[in-house]
């Protein structure tokens, strides 16, 4: 294979081209030499590499989380629980983002009611579905007596009017369990895309909670995604006193993952008018354009006029340049366009019979749709163009021309040698 055609290789593959390359040769000298060499556990994403996080660390000791308790080992998890958690529509979305591994536990206080003298039986006590939920696992609720848990979700009665919230002495809230799940992907996108594609639509701006890359609040079931992993924190009763355990038990799971940082298309969206919890990463392609799997969008209100925000990032100038090609010959067999001041290059025209504005800064591609005045849409198209511009590598000086001392009468350069010859 010639440089040329080494050099013309997607960057992708020549990184696993060279990795496969560093391997063969530590095995040869493994072999030949006799040293001895472990490579670091390290798993490849379309990111780079990432340190292997073992999916159960991402869970909370005991007593690590307002003092729940697990009761019960980490166990897998299939589809089953996953439909009783999120429902039969969003576990196909979730699973189309291809997890690879699932795993659940099931928190709780210890079953001694207060004032009573005597241990309950367990979840059961309450009266409110939750042996339901710890059948099929066959957790038993220890009673070691946790003093301070009473008060750890403040004077909130909930739906049973006993004060305390779900600790010890909580009235039918005693013996309550939080069941953790947490689902790995094999990228930060995958799991972010796969939280996104569960979120409920219409959920309230105080719905959206700020956990780890992003996260929700539904009834008594919390969700977050950071790094690989999607958690579901989740309450199997009716209860309301106990979403604050909830909440606590979930942004400790967080606190455990290394952040890594949003997706860079989805920090690239508009921050403006954006609406709460409008952020979506998705899998299909961009308007069916080969090679656009993976792209951003979220919806905006501006002065009364909703809108539509697009992010597509490719690995290569040419690959950005390609797409909004076609989408101005989209947009021009509807009608003419009219180039914008947006980025390196950008036009203003009409798709499908909607206005859309599209402009390109190195290898991020941007667009807004909706029926807004120029000047605001300029203006909602500033933050991709400034993130993309980040993103661009520094341009090289040009080299300087050589010398004329530089150069032999045939016009090639000298051979200039590192060591002298001694003459």
């Amino acid at each position: 294979m010639s440089g040329r055609q080494i050099s013309n290789m997607p960057a992708r593959v020549r990184k696993a081209a060279s990795r496969a390359a560093i391997m063969a040769l530590l095995a040869w000298l493994a072999a030949h030499v006799g040293c001895s060499w472990q490579w670091p556990s390290l798993v490849f994403t379309s990111e780079g590499q990432r340190p292997d996080i073992p999916i159960v660390s991402v869970f909370p000791e005991d007593g690590e989380a307002a003092g729940l308790r697990r009761t019960g080992a980490i166990s897998g998890a299939g589809s089953d629980l996953l439909r009783e958690l999120l429902g039969e529509a969003r576990t196909r979305e979730l699973y189309l983002w291809r997890p690879l591994e699932t795993r659940t536990a099931v928190y709780g206080y210890p079953s001694a009611v207060a004032g009573g003298g005597r241990e309950s039986s367990g979840p059961s006590a309450s009266g409110d579905g939750l042996a339901r939920a710890d059948a099929g696992t066959g957790a038993k609720t220890v009673p070691t007596g946790d003093p301070g848990s009473a008060s750890l979700t403040g004077t909130s009665t909930g739906d049973s009017g006993a004060t305390g919230g779900a600790g010890v002495g909580g009235g039918a809230d005693a013996g309550a369990t939080i069941r953790l799940t947490v689902i790995e992907f094999a990228s930060p996108e995958a799991a972010y895309g796969a939280l996104s594609h569960i979120r409920p639509k219409g959920l309230p701006d105080e719905a959206c909670v700020t956990i780890g890359m992003a996260g929700f609040l539904d009834g008594n079931l919390v969700a977050f995604a950071d790094a690989w992993f999607v958690a579901i924190a989740a309450a199997p009763v009716r209860s309301m006193s106990l979403r604050p355990l909830v909440l606590e038990l979930a942004r400790v799971a967080a606190r455990r993952i290394p952040g890594v940082g949003i997706p860079k298309e989805i920090e690239a969206l508009p921050v403006a008018g954006r609406r709460p919890g409008t952020e979506v990463y998705e899998h299909e392609r961009f308007f069916n354009m080969y090679g656009t799997e993976g792209w951003a969008r979220a919806a905006y209100m501006v002065e009364g006029v909703e809108a539509e925000a697009f992010v597509i990032r490719r690995e290569t100038k040419d690959g950005a340049k390609w797409i909004l090609g076609r989408l101005r010959a989209m947009c021009e067999a509807e009608g003419a366009c009219k180039p914008i001041p947006v980025g390196e290059e950008g036009f203003l025209g009409s798709l499908k019979g909607r206005p859309l504005a599209a402009a390109r800064t190195h290898t991020g591609v941007y667009c807004v749709a909706g029926a807004l005045p120029e000047d605001k849409i300029v203006s909602m198209m500033r933050d991709p163009d400034r993130m993309f511009r980040a993103l661009a590598p520094p341009r090289r000086k040009p080299s300087p021309p050589k010398k004329d001392d530089e150069k032999e009468e045939g016009g090639g350069p000298r051979t200039r040698l590192p060591f002298s010859l001694g003459m």
